[in-house]
């Protein structure tokens, strides 16, 4: 089976087809392969320095592990760690008993990574593979967008959009962003996101789209699946509708309602990318989402 490409939350990695996520949280994949435990990816962003040594011994701490230590790469860990330093990343190698992994820090963007990669005895090459995910490892906070791929969605999204939600459940998955009218610090708490004005951005993926839609056309089923958030008239676009409304209240926000739900024949999904909020969002930005949005 080939590589698997996975994105979240600000970072992005290459895995063997058969590692699938079996945890997920906001800055959490834990991997696992036909049931076994293969890696546990954590991240956050930090302001100021990163002492990778006092993050390793709370590790040790952590785990209650005292053999958690930082050692030099050697072997088949020696390129991994050379091509994490080629991309602006600062990096250590962590080693104990049954795994090893890797603390990376980006001084440009703040952000702190651990990687775990767990019973590496079990099979020959096991060491191969998991040195060859470290060094797929990358950030992308410092670029103008951010790309996602996770349970049968991608998208890329502009990078102040940050993640305030997510659902993924048999047939439907939805992510859902905010981009604040103040920006929060890099580590500001995530309660923060969802302060003040803003923009909320949807992006949501019903499968399989034949078994939803029965005989009803595209057009009449979005109508009505999307009757409580459609504001303003509708128009039909693609194999779908779209709307765009902004109102203004008097001495009030603006509201904001667009969206575009959409047919993929190909796939045979249904794909929705929603915006709605107090501040306005502009139209080609809008219209970048969508296109960039799929089902894999």
């Amino acid at each position: 089976m080939s590589d698997a490409k996975l994105a979240w939350n600000g970072v992005s990695l290459v895995v063997p087809g058969l590692w699938e996520p079996a945890a997920i949280e906001r800055r959490y994949l834990r991997l696992e392969e036909r049931g076994m435990p293969r890696a546990d990816i954590q991240w956050r962003r930090v302001r100021g320095p990163f002492d990778a040594g006092r993050h390793v011994r709370r590790l040790a701490k952590r785990f209650r592990r005292d053999e958690v230590r930082m050692v030099e790469p050697e072997g088949p860990w020696l390129r991994p760690f050379e091509r994490l330093r080629e991309s602006g990343l600062a990096a250590a190698h962590v080693q104990w008993q049954g795994g090893c992994g890797g603390v990376v820090h980006n001084p440009a963007t703040g952000l702190a990574a651990t990687l775990q990669f767990h019973d590496l005895a079990d099979h020959s090459g096991s060491v191969d593979i998991a040195a060859g995910v470290l060094a797929s490892f990358r950030d992308h906070w410092a670029g103008a967008t951010l790309p996602w791929r996770m349970f049968g969605m991608r998208a890329r999204t502009p990078s102040d959009f940050l993640l305030h939600g997510f659902s993924f459940m048999p047939g439907k998955s939805l992510v859902t962003l905010r981009r604040p009218k103040r920006m929060p610090a890099v580590d500001a708490p995530d309660r923060d996101i969802g302060r003040g004005p803003g923009v909320l951005l949807e992006l949501e993926r019903l499968v399989p789209a034949d078994v939803v839609l029965g005989d009803r056309p595209v057009s009449l089923w979005a109508a009505e699946y999307c009757s409580e958030r459609i504001q303003g008239e509708t128009r039909e676009q693609g194999q779908g509708i779209a709307w765009n409304s902004l109102r203004k209240r008097f001495l009030r926000r603006p509201v904001l309602s667009m969206g575009r739900i959409w047919h993929d024949a190909s796939r045979n999904a249904l794909l929705g990318v929603y915006a709605s909020g107090d501040i306005p969002l502009d139209n080609h930005q809008f219209d970048e989402v969508c296109a960039q949005y799929g089902a894999v």
